[in-house]
């Protein structure tokens, strides 16, 4: 007699598929496969539950390289070409620029154009589990005492919590800053569990091969140098089927007028501006 699968199971089955005939443009449709730890309007704090998966490589999550630019109230963050993928950035470019000028000025102006890193990684919302396998994405602490920082205390004092059958579920304290900012108070280790007992889950779980590429948008050079020499979202022209410099007849700056197309399309762009690996991650639309 043939298994029948759980409604669960299909639905997450189904996203994968949708995703891998989607020319890995899975991202625009399903905001549901990414994990962030905000608070909603009049909460001041929460907790929630996630279980890491384990990396192909033996690291539990993947380095990425970001800028960010202020519009506005807004902070759009986009992937670093160079340090990413080996190829000249127009964000690299300009901090190379100012910075080889030597004088005090020019090298605070660099910092504008500065990449940064930030970590993604892999995780099973236990709040959520029929929506699969989710990214969590968080900037590093360069005070090293950021969420990154804590999950890997939690390793080297007991062990691979990301291991399938013995792992551990984290629980995440989330409040708010002296700003009314959500921040990561602490991260706390329950105890040893498997990570599921739906052997069909584990599977699928398991088997996602996506990475940080496939989930958060990559823009190309001109994109991104129309950012850097305006300092503004490019918008698009439906009459050259492509990105353009903004214009006064455009309307007002940052998210307006295409911030539909942003949030169906650029899964680069965060809004909430975080600097350091306590505060809460940012959406990617």
């Amino acid at each position: 007699m043939e298994k029948k699968e759980s409604d669960a199971v299909k639905r997450i089955r189904e996203q994968l598929e949708s995703y891998n005939k989607s020319d890995k443009s899975y991202a625009k449709h399903d905001p549901s496969i990414y994990f962030n730890t905000l608070l909603k309007d009049g909460e001041e704090s929460a907790t929630k539950t996630v279980r890491i998966l384990p990396g192909e490589d033996g690291n539990f999550f993947q380095t990425v390289y970001l800028h960010k630019m202020q519009m506005g109230k807004q902070w759009p963050k986009f992937h670093c070409l160079k340090h990413n993928f080996d190829t000249n950035c127009p964000f690299c470019e300009a901090n190379q620029e100012y910075y080889s000028k030597g004088d005090k000025e020019n090298k605070e102006l660099a910092k504008k154009y500065n990449s940064f890193p930030a970590y993604v990684l892999k995780v099973i919302d236990r709040d959520n589990e029929d929506d699969g396998v989710k990214f969590w994405r968080f900037s590093h602490d360069f005070t090293n005492k950021g969420i990154l920082n804590k999950i890997q205390a939690i390793m080297e004092s007991k062990g691979d919590i990301t291991d399938p059958k013995e792992g551990r579920d984290l629980t995440i304290n989330i409040v708010r800053d002296q700003n009314h900012n959500p921040i990561i108070n602490s991260i706390i280790q329950d105890d040893k569990s498997p990570l599921t007992d739906d052997k069909d889950k584990a599977i699928l779980w398991l088997g996602d091969k996506r990475t940080f590429v496939d989930v958060y948008k990559t823009r190309d050079y001109e994109y991104l140098e129309i950012i850097v020499k305006t300092g503004l979202l490019p918008v698009w022209d439906k009459e050259k089927e492509g990105y353009r410099a903004r214009t006064e007849n455009d309307g007002p700056v940052g998210f307006n007028n295409n911030q539909a197309k942003a949030k169906e399309e650029d899964s680069s762009s965060s809004t909430n501006g975080e600097v350091d690996g306590n505060k809460a991650d940012d959406l990617p639309f």
